[in-house]
């Protein structure tokens, strides 16, 4: 398998300047068979988004309110949403741009 790592950086929100969240980037195969389509059992959907997110999280810094700290994996579902959502279209948006436009 090929790797990249890329960078999602989250100075646009307010304390989070500095933070950050490194994600390998997925494979067309693993986002054809993620199926993160909004439809269905909506804890399932949620499911399928956090171990999406999880298998593919490298490293991260976050802001707690008070500091700056650490993020793991497991960290991710615990997200304020607007940053939970910008994960989930980083990590499609980085295969995206890997697509020939024709």
């Amino acid at each position: 398998m090929f790797v990249i790592t890329q960078t999602l950086k989250l100075d646009e929100f307010e304390g989070w300047e500095g933070c950050w969240i490194k994600f390998n980037s997925c494979t067309m195969r693993e986002l054809q068979t993620a199926d993160l389509k909004a439809d269905g059992n909506p804890s399932e959907n949620i499911g399928k988004q956090n171990k999406f997110l999880a298998d593919h999280f490298v490293d991260g810094l976050g802001w707690n309110g008070a500091e700056k700290v650490k993020i793991n994996k497991n960290d991710l579902e615990n997200m304020p949403l607007p940053i939970y959502m910008k994960c989930v279209s980083f990590l499609v948006e980085v295969v995206n741009k890997g697509i020939p436009q024709s």
